[in-house]
């Protein structure tokens, strides 16, 4: 007997599957939504809110830092933009950098616990009061501090953080811009645009 091997015969083909659509591409705010909602969920997580001090005297050493470089970095901010509102296209970019430290040492009160926003905008007054008794020597030298360490802040942050502060600053860079042109007249608002 003779052993014959054969090969067994090929599958058949399948047969085509009907053309399915391509996949959409992502959609940013979809994205942003979700991260929003995630660092939201972060924050409600994270340590409980301190309380807050009804006034300069009480507050802790950490909260009159934060407000101190609030202050100075907005007196800067609102400098700047009046600076841009009058043509000056470099302030505007000096205005970003600002408003950049300041959203970030506002970010590290927020993760250090602080959740009122009242309380701190009152705090940030009474900071900018306190600074304005300084010489402007002080007052310069303490603005550069808070610039410089507003950056670092800025750029340890994470991606995710920077991105959901990065909206809030050009949310404030337009606002304070919109609020120069204003304050020149509405025919130079409307040329410069």
């Amino acid at each position: 007997m003779r052993s014959e091997t054969h090969a067994a015969p090929p599958p058949p083909e399948p047969a085509p599957s009907p053309a399915l659509p391509p996949a959409a591409p992502a959609r940013r705010p979809r994205l942003r939504r979700l991260a929003a909602r995630g660092v939201i969920l972060m924050l409600l997580a994270g340590p409980a809110a301190a309380t807050a001090p009804t006034s300069w005297a009480t507050a802790t050493p950490a909260q009159r830092e934060v407000s101190l470089c609030a202050a100075a970095l907005d007196d800067q901010a609102r400098a700047l933009a009046r600076q841009a509102g009058d043509g000056d296209t470099a302030a505007e970019g000096r205005l970003r950098l600002v408003l950049r430290a300041g959203a970030a040492w506002l970010g590290r009160a927020w993760r250090d616990g602080e959740r009122d926003e009242d309380q701190a905008h009152a705090l940030m007054d009474e900071a900018r009061e306190h600074l304005h008794t300084w010489s402007a020597t002080r007052q310069s030298s303490h603005g550069t501090a808070c610039l410089r360490d507003g950056q670092a802040l800025w750029n340890a942050a994470s991606s995710l953080e920077r991105l959901l502060l990065g909206r809030v600053v050009e949310r404030r860079q337009q606002r304070l811009l919109d609020t120069a042109r204003a304050a020149r007249g509405p025919a130079a608002s409307a040329a410069s645009r």
